[in-house]
């Protein structure tokens, strides 16, 4: 990895100039652990630590970034400032995983102390676990959907959609076990539903997400069908009235929204 091969050659210039990472991290106005972090690979210098940390390791900045030492190194502007940017584009995407892996840490530790104050809760109460069966299943839900986003950004879009679409039903039934009402006649329907716009959403903005407007637009079509369906299955389940008045002008003020997203990017391209 770059990173532990940087961290590796500042280690080695250290201990040929003879410093300890204490003297070293003095002449940077850093403390050590800073520096042992470097040196172990854990994390980039800042960019604006780059000048000083060469010229304190004998070295060119140029050399720093590469991780070894070139005695044909080009002193041209361009090709400093182009190692310099692909430096500073690593280090903010060190930065950014390091901020992933402790917001899914810090969210794992708080809906697990949740389910635990629950719990104790319920038992304390109730002598045992009753209603505390309700918060624990949702907790565990929601870390499921959650936790893949916190901890990968985008990437985990997907993987809590997978999750969505494999547990929803086992949630839902697990719900109507628990309180004995039924759930899954109305929940399945419209979970299925809401499944099938949350897929449509995100084959939409993958595929036109450089393209708002139009990605904006065809998300405003989805939002009108998923409402005029979700309208007529609960018409179906209930036996009522299919559509009211409100429920064509709201999906009416959503095809009018998408026509205007979808015109405005045409006449932008």
């Amino acid at each position: 990895m770059e990173h532990e091969k940087i961290g590796a050659f500042i280690s080695l210039l250290r201990k040929e100039k003879g410093l300890t990472q204490k003297e070293l991290a003095a002449q940077l106005n850093v403390t050590d652990k800073a520096v042992s972090k470097w040196e172990r690979g854990l994390c980039y210098p800042d960019i604006s630590l780059l000048s000083p940390l060469s010229e304190a390791l004998g070295v060119s900045v140029a050399e720093l970034l590469s991780g070894a030492r070139n005695t044909c190194v080009s002193p041209d502007a361009e090709t400093v400032a182009a190692s310099a940017m692909g430096y500073a584009k690593r280090a903010a995407g060190e930065k950014r995983r390091s901020l992933q892996r402790f917001a899914a840490a810090g969210f794992t530790a708080l809906l697990f102390l949740g389910g635990i104050v629950c719990a104790i809760c319920n038992i304390a109460i109730d002598r045992g676990l009753t209603w505390a069966w309700y918060p624990i299943c949702s907790i565990v839900l929601a870390w499921c959907l959650c936790y893949p986003v916190l901890r990968c950004g985008r990437k985990g879009i997907a993987r809590a959609l997978f999750a969505l679409s494999a547990l929803i039903l086992p949630y839902l039934y697990t719900l109507q076990r628990l309180c004995g009402c039924p759930v899954l006649p109305i929940g399945a329907p419209m979970a299925l539903l809401g499944l099938a716009f949350l897929w449509g959403l995100f084959a939409v903005w993958r595929r036109g997400g450089k393209q708002p407007y139009r990605a904006a637009g065809w998300s405003f079509v989805l939002a009108a069908i998923l409402d005029l369906a979700a309208n007529l299955v609960l018409s179906r389940l209930l036996e009522t009235a299919p559509f009211k008045l409100w429920d064509l002008l709201e999906a009416a003020v959503l095809l009018a929204a998408a026509a205007g997203c979808l015109y405005f990017d045409r006449i932008r391209h």
